[in-house]
């Protein structure tokens, strides 16, 4: 059975222009019931903007609980890496990054963090001080997801990486 604290990274993906919303990451818990925590994130913009292409992107942490949950398509599926290199074992949590359609869910949805990241800035490193951790259950129907809110007026590429606990 996995544990420990593994990443999940996507490299210079480039969001369209008024695509509408994407799922940066979806991270879901896998069969062998582990809880899934956010430990830590960066998102980077890696694309050279000029002045006037600036802008914010809209974030948001979300988790979703229950009912009957569709995840997102469009994107890829990374296998996680463990930050031990001494741990042979593979996570059993899945994860997908940059979805296009976004994931849904028929039960409950609940919003953790809403935040703006400068295109041509990034968040830098941000730890999430174990108070303040996004845990979802090791249950089917469950998913931790960050996800762009709103359409981006130019073409941005970005990359980032997400730290996720998995198990106790």
């Amino acid at each position: 059975m996995a544990a420990g604290v593994y990443t999940v990274e996507f490299e210079h993906i480039t969001i369209a222009a008024a695509s509408g919303d994407y799922d940066f990451f979806e991270l879901r818990p896998g069969s062998a019931g582990q809880p899934i925590t956010v430990v830590g994130y960066e998102i980077t913009p890696t694309t050279i903007t000029g002045d006037a292409d600036e802008e914010i992107l809209r974030l948001r942490w979300i988790s979703m609980l229950g009912g009957t949950f569709t995840t997102g398509t469009g994107g890829a599926a990374p296998t996680p890496a463990p930050t031990d290199l001494t741990v042979a074992d593979a996570s059993d949590f899945a994860a997908d990054t940059m979805n296009t359609a976004v994931a849904t869910t028929t039960g409950t949805t609940r919003n953790h963090e809403s935040f703006g990241v400068n295109g041509r800035v990034g968040t830098g490193l941000v730890w999430v001080p174990p108070e303040a951790r996004i845990t979802v259950p090791g249950s089917t129907n469950t998913a931790i997801l960050l996800r762009l809110m709103a359409a981006i007026a130019a073409d941005e590429s970005c990359s980032g990486t997400v730290w996720v606990k998995e198990g106790m």
